[in-house]
């Protein structure tokens, strides 16, 4: 049997396992990518043509040399028109046919050709394939193309080491000739895994920038997103907390303030003014509600110029309002109050007066309820007296109370 050989072994071995990791790495890769397509599908010839040889083995010694010689003949010319022609529009899938084809003509010939007619053909056939791979290797380096470098060079070493296999030299070992063709699938294959590798990797790396992108995008889209609900959120919570008409804040609101001023800052003296407008009903009755809601707006403006940035505003209900003072005792906070009531007299528009009640903590209330309850006695202590008037709870003011 022709395979009883080890030196034929070994090369049966060869020219089938590199060859079909050669093939099926080029066959799953991208059809778009026609070069390492081309010179992976090339290897299809030797594959097939040496398990041919394989399967005649048994039958007749020639015929199986005959077809693994043909499989090194087949890569050798697949390998030239591959290398000067898969450039060329529309010749990558010519050429893969054409490999698929190639054992083709050698089962026709392998009855009608003699063995030695055929290795005749290795020394023009494998010499000239070497020496017409010269030129695309000098302009690889040339171009400093390592790729095609390291593919045309394994090709190179895998059609010498067939070809010192073949002249059976006695003065070199065959062992030399499998050191050659193994080198030169080594090379082929290695390069074949780079490039497709450095192709992956440069798309999946394309793919993770665009990823990367877009999750930036989105985060940024999203934080966006968030930061507008919560101001519209904010608003909407601000909104719940102010009165409509006056866009002062309502009585939840000013409560709120208060417990939270009382507890944080218990040490400290805080004022709160209660007031409303004097005979506000009447203006209702006689000029009607939207003169009423004009006085209402109108108060609420002149408090704002009236007051701190700290203190806090609010319409208690009707047209009673409240305005606490933090930090304030009893002294300033009578001397603003009456300062307000003034500004009110002068500045109103239609022309109205307001009665103003004032309670101090501690001393007037250690609550939020009982200061508030003071502030509502005061008030009406000055409604008692006149109106038009500033009446503190717990302070005697010779000139209003």
């Amino acid at each position: 049997m022709f395979f009883l050989s080890i030196d034929n072994q070994l090369l049966f071995l060869m020219m089938t396992l590199f060859p079909t990791y050669l093939v099926f790495t080029a066959l799953s890769w991208p059809s778009q990518d026609g070069d390492n397509r081309v010179h992976g599908i090339i290897f299809v010839s030797p594959l097939m043509l040496s398990l041919l040889s394989f399967l005649n083995a048994p039958v007749h010694h020639d015929t199986a040399e005959f077809l693994l010689l043909g499989g090194g003949i087949s890569l050798s010319l697949l390998m030239v028109i591959a290398e000067f022609f898969h450039k060329k529009t529309n010749s990558s899938t010519m050429i893969s046919l054409l490999a698929l084809l190639s054992p083709v003509p050698f089962l026709i010939a392998m009855r009608r050709i003699s063995l030695p007619g055929v290795k005749s053909l290795i020394i023009p056939v494998f010499a000239g394939t070497i020496v017409l791979m010269l030129l695309p290797l000098i302009i690889a380096i040339k171009d400093k193309k390592k790729s095609s470098i390291h593919r045309i060079a394994g090709g190179e070493l895998i059609i010498l080491g067939l070809l010192v296999f073949y002249l059976h030299l006695p003065w070199l070992p065959v062992y030399f000739s499998h050191i050659l063709t193994a080198a030169g699938f080594v090379i082929c294959s290695v390069s074949l895994y780079r490039t497709t590798f450095a192709g992956l990797r440069k798309k999946v790396n394309q793919y993770e920038g665009t990823l990367n992108q877009i999750n930036a995008n989105v985060q940024h889209e999203v934080i966006k997103r968030v930061e507008s609900i919560e101001k519209s959120n904010k608003m909407l919570l601000e909104r719940s907390k102010t009165d409509s008409l006056t866009g002062l804040y309502g009585k939840a609101a000013i409560i709120s303030h208060a417990e939270i001023l009382l507890e944080r800052r218990r040490s400290d003296p805080h004022s709160l003014i209660m007031l409303d407008i004097d005979s506000f009903k009447t203006i209702n009755d006689t000029m009607g509600h939207p003169i009423g809601d004009r006085c209402l707006v109108s108060l609420a403006t002149i408090a704002r110029s009236s007051f701190r940035s700290n203190d806090i505003l609010g319409r208690f209900g009707g047209d009673e309002f409240t305005i606490l003072l933090p930090n304030t005792p009893p002294s300033i906070a009578l001397t603003t109050a009456e300062r307000f009531r003034k500004n009110i007299e002068k500045e109103s528009n239609p022309k109205y007066t307001i009665s103003i009640g004032v309670a101090t903590f501690p001393q007037d209330g250690e609550s939020v309820k009982s200061l508030l309850e003071s502030a509502d006695k005061a008030l009406y202590k000055s409604k008692e007296s006149g109106k038009n008037r500033v009446t503190h709870f717990s302070v005697k003011n010779p000139n209003h109370s």
